[in-house]
């Protein structure tokens, strides 16, 4: 009898730290990044901006840094312990955090490039005093090895596994994430893709839209809703950045260079809501926020 009663506190605690564990599709959830394109360094930030129904099914919208998925959106299987993405208009896995040594994978990048991946390690790191695995990831393709965290995802961006980059001109790496507007405590050091350790002890950049600064350091459009004659005003005078802009599935419909320029001419697009985000490579910022056409 004191055999069944110990196997049934253990079974109860085990349900009580898993209850307590940080959820990948927790709404609360925003991971900063550190990037490096060409010669220039800045840092982006990946959060959830609320949520949207595909095929009759709920997903959050995840809004990522430029370069890599921009919009997308996500859902978490709980009982199978997976997160899917919508990836154009198909469903695709993202993370599985059940998988074991030696389990190999393929994932098809938005590029069309199938990457084929193996786990060659798994170990466990302590989060908030919660133990959480951690699984090392080789890129049987030749891209750069990886490592994913239960829950979090993985330290070379949120998106790493679809864009497992191999060349030096341009990389991101987690720089800290938090949760509940506060970092986690992590008990030891995990490795990102370019052998820089991610400990959650970094600075983080705070994104234009947490905050309340000047008026000067804020993207104005007008006169909004977009109309045929609409403009853009930057912040300042930018010598080299880009314009992205997402429709609501998170499919890029427009990019363009921006050179020595303080205004955007916008153009015509169909009716609806999107996003955009400016992306200043010389200054390493970025702005983004909602547009909406009539």
């Amino acid at each position: 009898m004191k055999h069944i009663l110990s196997i049934v506190v253990i079974l109860l605690l085990a349900q009580a730290c898993d209850a307590q564990k940080i959820r990948f599709t927790d709404t609360s959830n925003v991971w900063y990044y550190t990037f490096t394109r060409a010669h220039s360094n800045g840092q982006f930030l990946g959060e959830y901006q609320g949520d949207s129904l595909f095929n009759g099914v709920t997903y959050l919208v995840m809004r990522t840094p430029p370069f890599a998925l921009g919009i997308r959106l996500v859902r978490e299987d709980s009982i199978n312990k997976k997160i899917y993405v919508i990836d154009d208009t198909s469903e695709k896995l993202l993370y599985d955090f059940t998988l074991e040594v030696g389990d190999t994978f393929s994932y098809i990048s938005p590029t069309g490039v199938i990457n084929y991946h193996i786990v060659n390690k798994v170990d466990s790191v302590q989060i908030d005093s919660i133990w959480y695995k951690v699984r090392h990831f080789k890129n049987i393709s030749g891209g750069f090895p990886y490592t994913v965290i239960d829950n979090i995802g993985c330290t070379g961006g949120i998106t790493f596994p679809f864009w497992t980059y191999t060349t030096t001109v341009y990389f991101q790496r987690l720089n800290c994430f938090f949760n509940n507007r506060s970092k986690p405590i992590m008990s030891n050091a995990i490795s990102t893709p370019y052998g820089l350790p991610f400990t959650n002890t970094d600075s983080c950049y705070v994104s234009v839209g947490d905050v309340v600064g000047e008026k000067d350091d804020k993207v104005s459009i007008s006169p909004h809703p977009v109309t045929s004659v609409s403009t853009m005003s930057l912040p300042y005078l930018m010598k080299e950045a880009t314009y992205t802009l997402y429709n609501a599935m998170g499919q890029k419909v427009e990019q363009r260079t921006i050179r020595n320029l303080d205004k955007l001419q916008l153009q015509q697009h169909n009716t609806g809501v999107y996003y955009y985000i400016v992306s200043d490579e010389v200054k390493g910022k970025a702005y983004r926020g909602k547009i909406i056409f009539e």
